[in-house]
């Protein structure tokens, strides 16, 4: 009987999509005994600049319950060392057909053993352009890209709705209210069964982000209250992605590169031109109403920043429910001495209104923003608010009948190519 020949197989292994079977499978048929390194969550993060789906023990399991692997181990804690080649030493080593880096790493390491030269093969991909971990990754990018347009649709009919209320009742009262009833949803009513204890640095995230909703939908009310809702929508969703953007990439400590810096020049020229600053009278940039929407600019890129690094600890759901216990509860303090109760002087259409911005607005299209913010990176997500000026002004010609003019199609073409060589350069980045 001849000697056990052991195989020796590494991936990240995040979802075990069919790719990973065949892979597994190929590599088992090339000896009796198949070991499988798995890459460390913090590995994944540096190498992919992303956080893995599942965490490391979860993808240890799949790989366990497929029956494929004798045995898993994790990979080393520095890469490049292949310590964990040098304890098990197998007799074969079999990458995937884009492992070219760990091959060539792999490959010059070997070149200075002397007692130790195991055998190295490349296996075959099956169906790459379905069962990839990559192209996995671009449907499901895909997916929330048709989620944030969704997205911005609503919020774009938001600039209308807030438009109209905002002639209604008193600043706070509107924050309240759209608050309160944003809050239903995510409400912990039976048989839903869920922890809402948080960590601490959940809380923290969390705490900040209520914080800069709250302020962004005092300053969206109050500039509406005195400002035009074109301009205001032009100026907020301008201004915040680039705030965004710009913030992230100090935050990182990383500079932007030359896709990175024309898409950021698109997006603000195709602002600029959305608003037609050559027919402002000299100073009314610098008005009241637009400092209000300078304001909340700055709020939602915040906003976005705390969000994304709330649910990195945080479900979804547990970050609505306290996100909006929190802002309901303040906004209700602010609102009391204008009397938020006195019914007789709220019109229907003032609710039909409110309830749109608070369910379909605020709980809706704000979640969708969120979680495409986690999944795509804040950067990424914020861009999409470049389409609710050109959405914005699209909608009112096809509801308020109103002619949109050759600056609208220009500005807005160039928002969509900003959006286009950023999100273009953030995917380079992380590849």
């Amino acid at each position: 009987m001849g000697l056990m020949k052991k195989v020796m197989v590494f991936g990240t292994f995040d979802t075990l999509h069919r790719g990973h079977l065949f892979f597994l499978g190929n590599a088992r048929n090339k000896g009796d005994y198949l070991m499988a390194v798995v890459a460390r969550d913090r590995t994944v993060d540096e190498l992919k600049g992303r956080k893995p789906l599942h965490d490391y023990e979860e993808r240890i399991q799949r790989l366990e319950k497929s029956g494929l692997v004798d045995k898993t181990l994790p990979s080393d804690e520095t890469r490049g060392s292949w310590k964990v080649i040098q304890k098990e030493r197998p007799d074969l080593i079999c990458l995937g057909h884009d492992q070219n880096r760990m091959e060539e790493s792999l490959r010059s390491w070997l070149s200075g053993q002397q007692d130790y030269n195991p055998e190295i093969i490349i296996l075959p991909s099956y169906k790459r352009h379905l069962y990839s971990s990559t192209a996995g990754r671009k449907r499901r990018y895909t997916a929330f890209y048709l989620l944030l347009f969704l997205s911005m649709t609503l919020m774009a009919f938001s600039w209308i709705s807030g438009k109209f209320v905002s002639s209604q009742a008193p600043f706070t009262v509107l924050v309240f209210w759209r608050f309160f009833f944003s809050l239903i949803p995510f409400l912990p009513l039976p048989p839903h069964r869920e922890d809402f204890a948080m960590s601490r640095r959940g809380t923290y995230f969390t705490l900040l982000s209520a914080l800069f909703l709250l302020l962004y939908n005092l300053l969206f009310f109050a500039g509406l209250s005195v400002g035009l809702a074109g301009k205001g929508g032009v100026i907020v969703t301008t201004v915040n992605p680039l705030i965004t953007t710009l913030f992230s990439l100090l935050l990182e400590r990383r500079h932007p590169g030359k896709g990175m810096k024309i898409g950021l020049g698109l997006g603000l020229t195709g602002g600029v031109i959305l608003m037609e600053p050559w027919l402002f009278r000299s100073g009314e940039i610098l008005a009241l109403g637009n400092l209000y929407f300078l304001g909340a600019a700055l709020c939602w890129a915040l906003l976005t920043i705390c969000s994304a690094k709330a649910q990195e600890s945080v479900s979804l759901r547990k970050y609505n429910f306290y996100l909006y216990l929190l802002t309901t509860l303040a906004a209700l303090l602010l609102a009391l001495p204008s009397r938020p109760f006195a019914f007789n002087r709220l019109s229907t259409a003032f609710w039909l209104n409110i309830l749109y911005l608070s369910l379909f607005v605020s709980s809706l299209a704000t979640s969708l923003y969120f979680r495409a913010t986690l999944k795509i990176g804040a950067p990424r997500a914020s861009t999409f608010t470049f389409l609710i000026p050109f959405l914005a002004l699209l909608l009112s010609w096809l509801f308020l009948d109103e002619i949109p003019h050759i600056t609208t199609i220009a500005g807005g073409s160039l928002s969509l190519g900003a959006l286009y060589f950023i999100n273009r350069s953030a995917h380079k980045d992380k590849t």
